[in-house]
């Protein structure tokens, strides 16, 4: 392998990112938006074993050298840091023709003294135009490429907004999570459960949703985590909790067929060791007017887990 093949193609980290800046402020509706492309090699760190640090440093830079071969004015790359690698794709650039790219020249066998390592790359990607700056880009690129690793796909994964959870890199959605119970925008979604014998829907149980005002519909496990670790997961099964048997009540009293349904809740962690659990409880049902036996408690394995050990 040589070690010197030149990379000067290949940006600094502070240049990439104010060509990422400058993408970021071009993007508009109009015009077609730019892409943050990152590349991870997870293996180059199981090399150090094998190869020790001065092998894996060799091969970091033979594959920044392979990259540097691809970039261009309209791809600007960069080397972030350790297996980090990142491209800008702009002016319509296609993302799979790029990728495809980075497979062929990585597909021959990387060489130091006399031994080959194979690299398999991975990919995420997320769009300048949902992002609100460039950590924003980053974070969400980050995200993308750390499903795509999971998944062990050698496909670009592409961040979707609220189709991946964040709540790990996006401290900003963690601070919307207390003031969204305030505003009511998380509530309960029926899901029917149906009675095979007659086809007749007995019960529903309440699933969580958050309507987030710019993001959309985020869903539970992205914000289900963040509930937990922000200590507002009893809260929020207290409020979906409430507001189901409100539902429940209100059905109950305008439709025959309702009478006997029930509805199914979620109970937190910590609840199930709260000596006024039962209480509170027993007051919501009398405040909504419900029999005891109209609301069911719905444990989840972590919950089972806590109460035992």
């Amino acid at each position: 392998m040589n070690s010197t093949t030149d990379c000067s193609k290949l940006l600094s980290a502070p240049e990439f990112e104010a060509r990422v800046e400058a993408a970021l402020n071009k993007s508009n509706p109009t015009t077609t938006p730019a892409k943050l492309l990152l590349v991870g090699f997870g293996g180059i760190d199981l090399l150090v074993g094998d190869l020790g640090t001065e092998g894996a440093r060799a091969v970091s830079r033979e594959i920044g050298a392979r990259l540097a071969m691809l970039v261009s004015e309209g791809t600007p790359g960069a080397h972030l840091f350790g297996d980090r690698f990142a491209i800008l794709l702009q002016h319509g650039v296609s993302s799979k023709q790029v990728t495809d790219r980075i497979l062929r020249a990585l597909n021959a066998p990387v060489r130091f003294r006399g031994e080959e390592s194979i690299m398999q790359p991975r990919f995420g990607m997320a769009g300048a135009m949902n992002a609100n700056d460039t950590r924003d880009l980053l974070r969400r690129a980050t995200a993308a490429l750390q499903r795509a690793e999971s998944s062990g796909g050698r496909t670009p994964a592409l961040y979707e907004t609220n189709l991946m959870p964040l709540h790990a890199t996006d401290p900003r959605l963690a601070r919307d999570l207390e003031s969204a119970l305030d505003r009511g925008e998380i509530t309960p979604w029926m899901q029917p459960i149906w009675r095979l014998s007659d086809n007749k829907m007995v019960a529903v149980e309440a699933l969580a949703r958050w309507e987030h005002p710019s993001r959309g519909l985020v869903q539970p496990s992205t914000f289900l985590p963040l509930a937990r670790k922000s200590g507002l997961l009893g809260r929020l099964d207290e409020t979906i909790r409430c507001q189901s048997m409100q539902w429940l009540s209100d059905m109950r009293s305008k439709f025959e067929a309702a009478r006997d349904m029930t509805v199914a809740v979620n109970v937190a962690d910590a609840d199930l060791l709260d000596p006024e659990l039962l209480d509170v409880l027993t007051a919501e049902l009398k405040q909504f007017g419900l029999p005891e036996n109209s609301v069911h408690l719905e444990l989840s394995e972590r919950a089972q887990t806590a109460t035992t050990t």
